[in-house]
């Protein structure tokens, strides 16, 4: 009998115990590195009971008495909606209210002294209006009031006082004022940048315009923030946001400001904090659902954003999602 492959698993066994001493740690408990986990952005996003009209988008919102006063937008199909819903934070529910006088998207709304205000916007076939509309809880009624000095759309507004403050839009650097207790308009300085689908929001005296976009198509957006000081009437740049985008909503919450969502060439979840105090914008936690289009709301040391489309210029939703920072 040959003895030969015998020899040879013999003379195997030791190379292969060699490799798999070789294979092994030298050092058996010594740690190994982990990868450091991914910075966790600060904030806190919860999903609240959706709207219960149509979805849609470019809608406005105010708060009355703790409660979210939801109105107007449009359909995808361009279709401008009169309808006003109103949010209970308290029992997470929606129960519809009066309709409008006219349908309007794209239109500045904002509560002032218990009353919620709808100006401007797009009617029908997308032109804008310069009408002003009233509504009294109380009553449950809408009135016209004094109309703006022109025909606007896709302004942004802001309230200190009693006034709203409306930035910007089709008129492209306007800046005026209405006052609720005068019903009256006054002229302001013009913002240094002329866009529209930008928003804004006040802390103190101070408004805060952020973002927007310049057509035609291919739209140009724009990173910028700017502060208009109510008390010496003067407007100062300051630094720009890190993501520029037009569609955009805006909310105040403890002295900070919020930009929220927006669009082109992508719809966003991005939210941006931006601390006066430091000149400093940090990132936040992003929305659930990406959207433009949307209506950002305080109530509760919350940001409601409700409405909003999840694709460019469409699609509409009625979501209801709450934020609140760290």
């Amino acid at each position: 009998m040959n003895p030969a492959p015998f020899r040879l698993r013999t003379h195997l066994f030791p190379a292969v115990l060699l490799v798999l001493i070789a294979c092994g740690s030298g050092e058996p408990n010594a740690p190994r590195e982990e990868p450091a986990p991914p910075p966790v952005s600060p904030g806190e996003w919860i999903a609240h009971a959706p709207m219960q009209g149509p979805r849609r988008s470019e809608l406005g919102a105010g708060v009355i008495d703790g409660k979210i006063y939801a109105v107007g937008g449009k359909l995808d199909n361009e279709t401008p909606l009169s309808l006003l819903e109103i949010y209970d934070p308290a029992t997470d529910s929606w129960t519809p209210g009066p309709s409008m006088p006219a349908p309007r998207d794209h239109a500045g709304v904002a509560a002032v002294n218990g009353k919620l205000y709808v100006l401007g916007g797009y009617g029908p076939r997308s032109v804008a209006a310069e009408t002003v509309f009233e509504f009294d809880p109380g009553s449950s009624t809408w009135s016209a009031k004094a109309s703006m000095v022109s025909p606007r759309a896709a302004f942004a507004v802001a309230v200190v006082g009693t006034k709203i403050h409306c930035v910007g839009g089709l008129s492209g650097k306007a800046h005026e004022a209405y006052d609720v207790s005068t019903d009256t308009w006054e002229t302001l300085p013009e913002m240094p940048t002329g866009r529209e689908h930008l928003a804004a929001a006040s802390i103190g005296t101070t408004i805060y315009v952020v973002g927007g976009r310049v057509t035609p198509f291919p739209y140009e957006n724009f990173a910028a923030l700017e502060a208009y000081d109510t008390v010496t009437k003067t407007w100062t740049k300051l630094p720009e946001m890190p993501t520029g985008r037009g569609g955009l909503g805006t909310a105040a919450l403890d002295g900070k400001l919020y930009a929220i969502g927006g669009e082109f060439p992508a719809v966003y979840a991005q939210v941006e904090e931006y601390d006066p105090t430091t000149q400093a914008w940090r990132g936040m936690k992003k929305m659930l659902t990406p959207r433009h289009g949307v209506a950002a709301v305080t109530v509760n040391g919350w940001i409601h954003v409700v409405g909003g489309g999840r694709m460019l210029g469409t699609a509409g939703t009625n979501a209801n999602e709450a934020f609140k920072p760290d």
